[in-house]
Order: C-alpha cells, then sequence, then structure tokens
C-alpha cells in the first residue's frame, strides 16, 4: 500500500465530527455545526420555512453526491488516470413507497471505456451509499442540559 493510500485510511478511521443543530427561535430554520462548518437547514415556504437553506432529506442527497465524487476521484488518483472533473448529480425521489436515491455519474477526462467502467463500480462503494443502503437505527436520549424547562 502506497503512502497516500496508507493517509486516507488512517483520516477514514478516524471518528466523525459531531453535528449539533439548533433551533432559530418561532422559525423552522436550523443553524447546524459540524466542527468549525456551519450550514443553515430550512424548509421551504409552502412547509412553513423561509427557504434559506437545505432541506434535512436534501442534505442526504448531497452526502451521497459528495461521497461518490470523492471516492471516484481518489481512485482516479491514486491510479494517476487522466481525470480532470468528476460531477455527480442524485435526486432522491419515492418510488413504489420507497424512497430512492437517482444517482448520475459524470467524468471527464481521457479515459479508457475500462477505466470508466472501473470508476463507475468503485462509485457504488462509497461509504455514504453503503450507510445509506442497510438499516440504519437511530437512538435518541434526552441527555443534553435543558434550559427553560418547566417541571
Amino acid at each position: 500500500m502506497g503512502g497516500t493510500d496508507r493517509i486516507a485510511n488512517k483520516k477514514a478511521s478516524e471518528p466523525l465530527r459531531e453535528a449539533v443543530a439548533r433551533s432559530v427561535p418561532k422559525q423552522a430554520r436550523q443553524e447546524v455545526e459540524i466542527g468549525p462548518h456551519r450550514l443553515t437547514v430550512d424548509l421551504p415556504a409552502n412547509q412553513g420555512g423561509e427557504d434559506c437553506g437545505a432541506r434535512p432529506r436534501e442534505l442526504l442527497a448531497v452526502a451521497l453526491a459528495a461521497c461518490i465524487s470523492m471516492t471516484v476521484t481518489g481512485y482516479a488518483r491514486r491510479k494517476e488516470w487522466l481525470l480532470t472533473e468528476t460531477i455527480v448529480k442524485v435526486c432522491l425521489n419515492e418510488e413504489d413507497r420507497k424512497d430512492v436515491f437517482r444517482a448520475d455519474l459524470g467524468l471527464d477526462g481521457q479515459l479508457s471505456m475500462d477505466q470508466r467502467q472501473r470508476l463507475a463500480s468503485v462509485a457504488s462503494q462509497c461509504a455514504v451509499g453503503k450507510l445509506l443502503a442497510i438499516d440504519v437505527h437511530v437512538v435518541l436520549t434526552e441527555g443534553l442540559e435543558n434550559k427553560g424547562v418547566v417541571k
């Protein structure tokens, strides 16, 4: 395994940073923190929000698109293939009463048909895609300090 592979594997094993969402008074909007990063999550106006940010379900599509792109780009870089750009478009739709992610992979560069097929195969191995494909359980606890709770 090359040096780059070892670094990538070490980073992959580091624990993920905690995501914290804070409500904005009298609004649907949430201010979200992930380590030093900040983003706004909101609902469209017709659902009681102000459309100031992506909807929570849209963030799942964002995570999948970014993960596929990073997985494909990293693989091509390690192989020293001439991939100049990766574009991934992901839509989340309901089909036959099930949520289905549809991903469209665009590859730009001087790639053979075998390389393109391999990259398409690698795309299906991204970590977020694997996570979305399994039965995930959410465990909710009430462990944060409650401010202003009437007892």
